[in-house]
């Protein structure tokens, strides 16, 4: 049986070769997803400051429902689109 942690990194290193070929925000949200459960917030920080294909309310829900660590992600979506009072109640 694969470990989980084994599935996301092969999940992962195949994104990470599709994602510069398409604007399918599925995939990107995919990729935002993955990095984040594998503690990859830089990765998810670059994605979301450097493209605009995926979808920011669902990155958004996402983020906030996930209660990560690392904030810097969903404060950089929030500032980025507007979500700036759903932030301050996330934060709050």
């Amino acid at each position: 049986m694969l470990e989980s942690f084994g599935v996301n990194d092969g999940l992962l290193h195949f994104l990470c070769n599709v994602l510069p070929h398409t604007d399918d925000p599925d995939i990107y949200f995919k990729y935002i997803e993955t990095c984040a459960r594998l503690n990859r917030f830089t990765d998810v920080e670059k994605v979301i400051k450097e493209t605009s294909y995926y979808d920011p309310i669902r990155v958004r829900d996402f983020l906030m429902e996930g209660k990560f660590a690392d904030p810097r992600p969903l404060i950089y979506l929030c500032d980025m689109h507007h979500f700036i009072e759903d932030l301050t109640k996330y934060l709050y």
